[in-house]
């Protein structure tokens, strides 16, 4: 369970690096398993959903493409936690995507990455997006699925 902290939130509406610095700061503080200091980044519904279906989707994908012999290693980890830091991979390869077409995006644009793990960029994809409650702007988390 993650205790409630304050919300990280721009005073304007950011920009699409803004925005990117703030997605990939989530994804690292997974990446160190602190799931509170990634809810204070953006509003997560719940948290404890998230971490399952993240983890869940990696598990997937990794029942994929892993071989037996290497399996039985993320059998007992909580892949949620498992996700690369964005800083090791290649930012062109994760394949941000935004649903507005300027530089400074707007109230209820869509922005996805994937996440990265072993190395490597998986098809799975973040999705989140801008709000505005009281001339503040934030990110929320709206959900994950896999190319």
């Amino acid at each position: 369970m993650t205790k409630q902290q304050s919300l990280f939130f721009w005073k304007s509406l950011p920009d699409r690096d803004d925005a990117l610095v703030i997605i990939y700061s989530f994804i690292r503080a997974m990446h160190e398993k602190n799931p509170d200091k990634a809810a204070g980044l953006a509003i997560v519904k719940d948290m404890e959903l998230f971490q399952n279906a993240l983890h869940e989707s990696l598990m997937a994908y990794l029942n994929m493409v892993v071989e037996d012999e290497n399996w039985e290693e993320y059998l007992t980890k909580n892949l949620a936690f498992e996700v690369d830091d964005p800083i090791d991979l290649d930012e062109d390869l994760m394949i941000p995507e935004f649903s507005g077409k300027q530089f400074v995006l707007n109230t209820d644009e869509k922005i996805s990455i994937q996440v990265g793990m072993r190395g490597q960029v998986t098809p799975i994809r973040i999705h989140f997006t801008i709000q505005e409650n009281d001339e503040l702007y934030y990110l929320k988390l709206q959900r994950i699925t896999a190319k």
